[in-house]
């Protein structure tokens, strides 16, 4: 189905510029419809069987409420938005067309969609689904067919609670004011980490990102654990608790799968000398 003729509603954006170009280079029309382009919304949608709603989170559903109802039923709806329940419910309630969320996990900087993850989020329907799952993995994209719920409990954590947590650490690290030079003076290699971490999530724009963490709505619940455990940690400061602590961190440890240092210098000596008998032999 290579004569398909796709359109991106926000097509002059930074990821609807991407997508438009890597779907040209596999030889499909594409169109796109933008604030200051000749084509409208409307006109996408009564000239496509594809429409891609790709503009801010924040706008999104708003979109879609005004273009879903032009979409004939034989058509394909979908989005390019980090979260996904909003996006799907409205594109169910106001178009007749099948429906399809999906969530690129990675931004327009990239090269190529050549090993990159794409979410997609069923809504209603399965030729398009098929024949979007097909062109993705032609084109080199890694698929993940996951419900819409799921989805946002996973970027409540994966996105939402990393920027926040981040967040949250800058604006002590502010209210601590100290002196940017001495943290830098006196830093540890865990501290210098820490700051790349913060330093990335501050140079993203920053309507873009707090969108991200504000509209999904799984969000709440993963702030709400991440503020009992930080409460409870706080205890622990209090009464000078180490011991209660270092178990707390081996049991993270084990739940993430994480190798003890001590453990990882064990295997680290064990390769070596492994290396070192078949030399000799």
């Amino acid at each position: 189905m290579r004569d398909v003729t796709l359109g991106i509603i926000g097509g002059q954006g930074r990821m609807g510029t991407w997508f438009k170009n890597q779907f040209e280079e596999t030889g499909l029309t594409v169109l796109v419809a933008d604030k200051d382009t000749p084509l409208s919304a409307r006109d996408l949608c009564e000239r496509c069987e594809v429409v891609i709603v790709s503009v801010p989170i924040i706008v999104s559903e708003e979109v879609i409420a005004e273009v879903g109802p032009y979409m004939p039923e034989d058509s394909l709806l979908m989005d390019l938005t980090s979260n996904k329940t909003g996006p799907v419910e409205a594109m169910l309630r106001h178009s007749r067309s099948e429906v399809v969320g999906a969530h690129p996990l990675f931004g327009p900087r990239e090269d190529s969609i050549k090993g990159r993850h794409v979410v997609l989020c069923p809504g209603r329907g399965e030729k398009w689904l098929r024949w979007l799952t097909r062109l993705l993995q032609d084109m080199g994209a890694i698929i993940k067919v996951i419900t819409p719920d799921h989805h946002d409990r996973l970027m409540a954590v994966v996105q939402g609670l990393t920027h926040l947590s981040t967040l949250a650490l800058a604006l002590a690290i502010q209210d601590s004011q100290l002196d940017p030079q001495d943290l830098d003076t006196f830093s540890t290699t865990s501290f210098r980490h820490l700051k790349l971490q913060i330093a990335r999530t501050l140079r993203q724009d920053a309507d873009l990102i707090a969108p991200i963490m504000m509209l999904n709505p799984k969000v709440l619940e993963a702030v709400e654990a991440w503020e009992a455990r930080v409460s409870a940690l706080k205890q622990m400061v209090k009464k000078g608790d180490a011991s209660e602590c270092a178990d707390l961190i081996r049991q993270a440890r084990n739940s993430m799968g994480v190798p003890s240092e001590a453990q990882e210098l064990r295997e680290l000596s064990t390769a070596r000398n492994s290396t070192k008998l078949r030399k000799r032999g």
